[in-house]
């Protein structure tokens, strides 16, 4: 369904945006999985290297406007 795989990837690259612009939700929804006492915890490095990985996959795409609160 075109419509359900848009709404997917709409809301995966806010929130990749969210997460790599340091937007607090965003942060908090990454670290409640991976942040220090998430179910799997990643270090200091690991956390850049998806930090960095998230940021080249949203240079790929277009940017989607901040319609969030």
């Amino acid at each position: 369904n075109s419509k359900l795989l848009d709404t997917v990837n709409y809301s995966l690259i806010s929130f990749m945006q969210g997460f790599v612009r340091g937007k607090q939700k965003d942060v908090s929804t990454f670290d409640k999985w991976f942040g220090p006492n998430g179910s799997v915890p990643l270090n200091t490095d690991a956390r850049a290297q998806v930090k960095e990985n998230l940021q080249f996959i949203l240079d790929l795409r277009e940017e989607v406007p901040d319609s969030r609160s």
